[in-house]
């Protein structure tokens, strides 16, 4: 019998060499990918800062514009405290045409059309009239044109209220158009010179705002302002429009190295022009 003839296979592995390459080629692939991975998540976390950082700021300059709209005319005023900007308003809580108001004598009454905005029981100082800075903040509290004190509202009878003061009240003239403003105290809107906006309420009428702005009831609304670029201006009223005001600050991003000093942080400028919608 033919003795078969016996086939060898010979079996082959890696060698070190190419086991090394695999190895270098698989490393540079990974560095590749881990940076596309990182810049692609980068730019997730950059865009997310930024809408953040645009979110913080609209929401700051439309609570400011919003409290200019509803000022008292002629409350809106620039000031310093401190080095710092700040603008102060004269918040109106409602509006109504009046009947009866004590002009010329003194009175714990006035008697308006029915109020809209306000229940019966709140109350709210009373403004007549108001047509200039000085006739809103007087020298130790309100001016002329503004109430000492508060005034309570009354029920309806007959489409009318009675606004009741807690003490005896005068105002020097009457209003053309026979209109009262009800009014809460001042409010403030200033940077702190740290990059913080804060807005500051019930601290009185005064003829200079700037050393009663509280520390406990003020409010904290964007953390991350370029220090120093808050800017208010007021443009007095014309025969063909109401007063504005223009309003400018900027937010500012820390760099990745944290570095918050302006020079290399991201910045976003905000610009606003609102009017004033109130006439006395």
């Amino acid at each position: 019998m033919t003795a078969q003839p016996r086939i060898v296979t010979a079996q082959r592995g890696f060698t070190l060499i190419e086991m090394i390459m695999v190895i270098v080629i698989l490393g540079i692939i990974s560095l590749i990918s881990m940076r596309f991975v990182g810049l692609y998540v980068q730019g997730w976390v950059d865009t997310g800062a930024r809408a953040t950082l645009s979110s913080a700021a609209y929401v700051a300059s439309e609570q400011m514009s919003r409290d200019i709209r509803r000022a008292l005319p002629n409350s809106v005023r620039a000031f310093n405290d401190g080095g710092n900007a700040c603008l102060e308003l004269v918040p109106i809580r409602a509006m109504a045409d009046y009947l009866s108001l004590p002009v010329g004598e003194s009175s714990t009454e006035a008697d308006v059309v029915v109020v809209q905005g306000m229940g019966v029981g709140d109350s709210a100082y009373v403004a007549v009239y108001p047509t200039s800075i000085a006739a809103v903040y007087g020298a130790s509290g309100s001016g002329p044109s503004v109430s000492d004190a508060t005034a309570v509202l009354g029920a309806v009878s007959n489409n009318t209220q009675t606004l009741t003061f807690s003490s005896l009240e005068s105002f020097p003239y009457h209003s053309p158009a026979r209109r009262l403003y009800l009014v809460d105290t001042p409010i403030a809107w200033c940077e702190d010179g740290a990059g913080r906006l804060w807005r500051y309420a019930n601290y009185g009428f005064a003829l200079n705002s700037a050393a009663l702005l509280p520390t406990t009831d003020a409010s904290l609304l964007v953390d991350n302002l370029l220090p120093g670029s808050l800017r208010f201006e007021v443009a007095a009223a014309q025969l063909q429009r109401n007063a504005i005001v223009h309003l400018e600050f900027r937010t500012l991003r820390a760099r990745r190295d944290g570095n918050t000093d302006g020079n290399g942080g991201e910045q976003m400028i905000i610009n606003r022009e609102v009017q004033l919608l109130n006439v006395p």
